[in-house]
């Protein structure tokens, strides 16, 4: 039956929702929880590639400023016979702003075969073409080139601009690709500020704090701050960042809660039903990985949970954005998920302003062309979203709150009926 395979891809593999009053639509409905479940089971067994279809995606590769420069980086892969495409950028302020509808443009990154592409919107971000392998390469092993989904850095460009100096937490930190992207956004800033004189705080390299509880992916953060160049600025903490807002807030007198009373930008990148991943081997032009190329992947910032329990999922994901804004000095709070889910992502978002009477919404990436879902509310288009059929990358989702001047809420920044503020 033509309508249930239409209904079945959309439930699985198209946008998870399923909209209707026919009986077979009713069907679905009832049994779709079990089919994602026994989809999810499929993949972990790595038996995805029989029940989704193969999405090839540009090979994204991240130049890692705090060891190289782009320079550098594009001669190496010149002098190997690549050729190098510029893609010119459009003119906008850096500065993060309320207007949400910028100019309609394609927003796909196709790289020709032989060539990189670098990107219009994401500083130091380069495209190679699908299946490209760059596990072997010097620059890959030596922490001066990262590979990042485009998705991936959405997060930090939001996050951005970042004062000189500035104390900076990433909630949920592990492995380490967002934290490095920040470190890396704080060294320009530094860099900049230096050439132009600046002195006490503005002079300073910034610090950030790198939350990861689960005590294996804290390992890896550590170690992968330490390949990076990025451990200088870079403290990681082996705890649950809640736990240690709320110490923060009663007056703790610890070194990590007092740079928490100090924070002024917040990622936070939690746990969340991964369902935006589409792309799960766009490293291998066979569409199999092995050994480190596997590692690489799997090693996702997101930490990816069973997509049946989205309303607990989502609940976490409002908790930890409230506890990022309670803390006193928080002016900038970015809120990400890899999920495709409006439950997630513009659903949560309308939570938190509705609890809190110290933040408002501002665009996020104002040049970045697609944007949150219209129908969840006038929050919606203030976010941002990325797709592999619209943005050649991976399902994403990206939030900037910010502090509306002279609100102080050292209790939380959770309020009654705050509403959104725009």
């Amino acid at each position: 039956d033509k309508l249930l395979l239409v209904l079945l891809y959309e439930a699985l593999l198209g946008s998870r929702r399923v909209r209707g009053t026919a009986p077979l639509v009713d069907i679905v409905k009832r049994n779709k929880a079990n089919l994602q479940k026994t989809l999810a089971e499929k993949r972990k067994k790595g038996q995805a590639a029989a029940y989704a279809e193969k999405i090839r995606l540009p090979r994204y590769v991240r130049v890692n400023v705090r060891k190289t420069n782009m320079e550098s980086v594009l001669q190496s892969f010149q002098l190997k016979g690549w050729n190098v495409k510029t893609v010119p950028s459009e003119k906008s302020s850096k500065k993060q702003t309320a207007d949400a509808a910028p100019a309609k443009k394609n927003n796909m990154v196709e790289p020709p075969k032989g060539t990189i592409v670098m990107d219009s919107i994401i500083k130091n971000l380069l495209a190679f073409p699908a299946g490209t392998s760059l596990f072997a390469d010097r620059m890959f092993h030596g922490g001066e080139i990262i590979l990042q989904d485009r998705s991936s850095c959405l997060s930090a460009v939001a996050l951005d601009p970042l004062p000189p100096g500035a104390i900076c937490v990433d909630t949920c930190a592990a492995p380490g690709n967002k934290t490095s992207h920040v470190a890396a956004l704080l060294y320009e800033a530094h860099s900049q500020a230096l050439l132009e004189g600046a002195t006490g705080k503005e002079a300073k390299k910034g610090q950030i704090l790198a939350f990861e509880r689960d005590k294996v992916r804290e390992s890896v953060l550590r170690k992968q701050m330490v390949k990076l160049g990025c451990n200088d600025v870079v403290e990681v903490h082996g705890q649950d960042f809640s736990d240690a807002a709320r110490r923060a807030i009663a007056g703790d007198t610890s070194s990590t809660s007092s740079l928490l009373r100090e924070a002024s930008h917040f990622l936070v990148d939690p746990s969340c039903s991964g369902s935006g991943l589409v792309a799960q081997y766009h490293g291998s032009s066979s569409g199999v990985q092995t050994g480190e190329e596997e590692k690489e992947e799997q090693s996702h910032e997101h930490d990816e949970q069973d997509g049946n329990n989205i309303a607990s999922l989502a609940a976490e994901q409002v908790k930890l954005v409230l506890d990022a804004m309670s803390l006193p000095k928080a002016e900038v709070v970015v809120y990400s998920t890899c999920s495709v889910h409006q439950e997630e992502n513009e659903d949560v978002v309308a939570k938190v302003l509705q609890a809190t009477r110290s933040f408002k919404q501002v665009a996020a990436i104002p040049s970045w062309p697609h944007r949150g879902l219209a129908t969840a509310g006038p929050h919606g288009p203030l976010c941002v979203r990325a797709s592999h059929d619209k943005d050649s990358t991976n399902g994403f989702f990206v939030a900037r709150f910010e502090r509306i001047r002279g609100e102080v809420d050292g209790k939380g920044g959770a309020g009654q009926g705050g509403g959104e503020k725009k």
